[in-house]
């Protein structure tokens, strides 16, 4: 399972009523565009840019949100706005 699907099922099982998953730094300013979301769950390696810009551009144009990096590159978070938290990968995400 990818740590993506498995976010997602965590998501959901906290009752989350959408969640949009995106690979790429241009669909995630877009979906966050069209419903500005509660939180951001983002990688900072994405196929096309990185997670650390998009939240940039997203909360630029939408106003504080809570961030959540999932991340093997902690200091590419850095430096990173006090709300955001930081997990680092390897994480065992077995159920």
């Amino acid at each position: 399972m990818l740590i993506a699907d498995y976010v997602e099922h965590l998501a959901r099982s906290a009752d989350a009523t959408s969640v949009e998953i995106v690979d790429c730094e241009t669909d995630a300013i877009e979906a966050a565009a069209g419903q500005r979301p509660e939180i951001i769950l983002s990688d900072v390696n994405l196929r096309a840019g990185t997670g650390p810009i998009a939240v940039q551009i997203i909360q630029e144009n939408s106003g504080p949100i809570p961030v959540i990096f999932i991340t093997a590159m902690l200091q590419a978070c850095m430096p990173r706005d006090a709300q955001a938290v930081i997990l680092t990968k390897p994480k065992n995400f077995n159920r």
